[in-house]
């Protein structure tokens, strides 16, 4: 029992929770928090650095408002992925092996329309007679469709999804 009291006693914890609690609000809620609130609550802290009790409320006051923002972000950032075709700059950022049709890249997208947040893609492009391959650093234009990168099929095959997700590459052009 001696042991959950020193785990409740632990700041981390009580950070993590209150972190965890705004994320799980805003999720369910789906508040719209503005950025100003949060600036004020942390000036408000600053403030009351010598008032301990003060000082501690509005501390979890902001790492509530931490979570509450970091989930909005998301959702903000999630808003931006459009799937309809429309124009793209790429950038070349690693060259990956070649098969038989294709040449593949991991790409970064510079100019999007609809969000100015940097993605990492996987870019595939269709083997012919007419194109060299691209190298590290190459910018490409494209009128294209961003589309998510498969599950796999069959049980025991190699998940490229969850391969990709860990290096936070999440789409395929």
């Amino acid at each position: 029992m001696s042991g959950i009291k020193s785990l409740l006693n632990y700041v981390p914890t009580h950070i993590f929770v209150l972190y965890a609690a705004g994320v799980i609000f805003q999720f369910y809620a789906n508040f719209i928090f503005p950025i100003e609130i949060l600036l004020a609550i942390a000036l408000l802290c600053l403030a009351g650095l010598k008032w301990k009790r003060f000082y501690l409320y509005f501390f979890c006051s902001l790492v509530f408002c931490i979570g509450v923002i970091s989930m909005q972000t998301r959702r903000t950032a999630l808003k931006g992925l459009q799937l309809e075709k429309q124009f793209y700059v790429f950038v070349i950022d690693a060259v990956l092996k070649a098969n038989a049709s294709t040449n593949s890249y991991y790409a970064v997208v510079e100019n999007n329309q609809a969000s100015s947040i940097k993605e990492n893609i996987l870019l595939r492009v269709q083997k012919d007679s007419l194109t060299n391959a691209f190298s590290i650093g190459d910018r490409i234009l494209s009128y294209s469709k961003l589309s998510f990168i498969p599950t796999k099929i069959n049980p025991y095959d190699f998940d490229y999804k969850s391969y990709s997700a860990r290096k936070n590459i999440y789409r395929q052009v």
